[in-house]
């Protein structure tokens, strides 16, 4: 086991429409759905891991030994294969997809010591290539991408890092931008409403586990902080999905390996926990496909881990989707067709993350929807001046008692924005109308 294992191991616009503000974290049932599917042929933890072209891979980690080998998930039969084998052993590394290749960033080949290569999987070919090499040697680095371009945060090194690199495929060149506000390692990174979210992990003196999570501008290059997590932690896995970030496991100065699942509310600015994971794990990544985020290997009970779950957000088709007019303003309602519909022109269907420039009229209507509180709503089913809202059968949790191919699992129901969404158990669902000359709408991580 690798010295880091061991060290590790053992070591506002809700509240004025509500009247009240949300606790600092409450607990919400029946978010989404977990399934369980196929187990890895071989347990491994710290590993990379990312999707391409309908595979998920899972590249490199530790199981006795630092490892080399290579397993893809295929969604249709939910089975494991072997695939190209990484040119090196690694673990700790980042797996990044930036168009149609996945990027292998940094890691190590052994105890305490650690490497700046950079290995590309094609997917189509099943081979492994190398890119340009990072500008310092890191392990346990966070890694996203955003706008085309792969950003590198912290990590490893001597000293613990705190600077943040770029990496542009179009060109191969790496550049650097503005530090983190500290150093830290075993973090992860996600890119949310234009903005960029490092969360968690560990900072430079002994057992300093951090709850802190940054947020990062890029067209800015600036940094400022949003709400911590609950509790400090390291090694979790991460995803964004729709306008919520989703944080798995991890472990504690106390705890070798967590099963929480929090979910956090840019909006709000506010952490929930919900349903959390079917085993308890940490040193693991997440990825997303279709919307479902999947979380491969990990380390359980002081040993490797092959488990494999995956988890459905469930939310309405369009909770997260807004039409974008002249300006960057929010204008009229999707029509279902992959466009807008409202009283000053046409316009683009974008989601909360996406960007475009569109012409429209002076005068349109907006609609912005309040994401649901996590806690039953106590509000009367009526109120004046209050849109009245459908309501669904809640989808409950469902944990497979067997295991379910990702391609037959279940998939989002509800209503969308034309009819007025439909609204589960726990769900307050509001909805603001407005019309009048176009001004700047501040939402946090959903209106750029």
């Amino acid at each position: 086991m690798s010295c880091h294992a061991v060290r590790g191991l053992f070591g506002g616009l809700g509240a004025l429409l509500i009247g009240a503000a949300l606790p600092a974290l409450a607990h919400a049932e029946g978010e989404g759905v977990w399934e369980t599917h196929a187990s890895l042929n071989l347990a491994r933890y710290d590993a990379a891991v990312g999707e391409i072209g309908g595979l998920l891979v899972v590249a490199g980690g530790r199981h006795a030994d630092v490892l080399d080998s290579v397993e893809l998930y295929d969604f249709d039969r939910d089975r494991w294969r072997a695939g190209a084998r990484l040119p090196q052993p690694r673990y700790g590394a980042a797996a990044i997809q930036c168009k149609d290749r996945l990027y292998v960033l940094g890691g190590s080949d052994g105890c305490c010591t650690f490497d700046g290569s950079v290995f590309v999987y094609d997917p189509d070919h099943d081979s492994w290539s190398s890119g340009p090499t990072m500008p310092t040697e890191l392990i346990h680095h966070a890694a996203v991408e955003h706008g085309g371009r792969i950003y590198v945060f912290g990590g490893e090194t001597y000293p613990l890092s705190d600077r943040t690199f770029v990496f542009d495929p179009g060109d191969s060149t790496w550049s650097e931008r503005g530090p983190m506000p500290m150093p830290r390692y075993g973090h992860r990174a996600v890119s949310l409403g234009g903005f960029l979210y490092v969360i968690g992990g560990h900072g430079s003196e002994a057992f300093s586990y951090l709850a802190r999570v940054d947020r990062y501008d890029p067209g800015a290059d600036s940094w400022s902080s949003v709400a911590p997590l609950p509790s400090a932690r390291r090694f979790v896995a991460a995803a964004a999905v729709g306008n919520r970030i989703h944080v798995f496991g991890g472990s504690t100065e106390y705890v070798g390996a967590l099963s929480d699942h929090l979910i956090y509310d840019p909006l709000r600015d506010a952490w929930f926990a919900t349903d959390p994971m079917p085993a308890p794990r940490t040193l693991f990544s997440a990825t997303v496909r279709a919307g479902r985020i999947l979380l491969p290997a990990g380390w359980h009970d002081s040993l490797p881990s092959n488990h494999f779950d995956s988890f459905l957000p469930e939310r309405v088709p369009g909770v997260d989707a807004y039409c974008f007019c002249a300006d960057g303003d929010p204008c009229g309602n999707p029509d279902g067709d992959g466009g807008c519909r409202h009283s000053g022109g046409t316009g683009a269907l974008l989601t909360a993350t996406g960007s475009a420039s569109v012409a429209a009229d002076d005068l349109v209507l907006r609609w912005i929807r309040v994401p649901p509180f996590p806690e039953r709503s106590r509000l009367p089913r009526s109120r004046p001046n209050t849109p009245r809202l459908r309501r669904r059968p809640a989808l409950r949790q469902r944990r497979s008692r067997g295991r379910v191919p990702l391609s037959r699992a279940p998939q989002r129901r509800g209503g969308d924005l034309r009819r007025g969404s439909g609204h589960r158990r726990g769900d307050l669902g509001v909805f603001l109308l407005l019309a009048g000359a176009r001004e700047r709408l501040a939402l946090p991580g959903l209106v750029p």
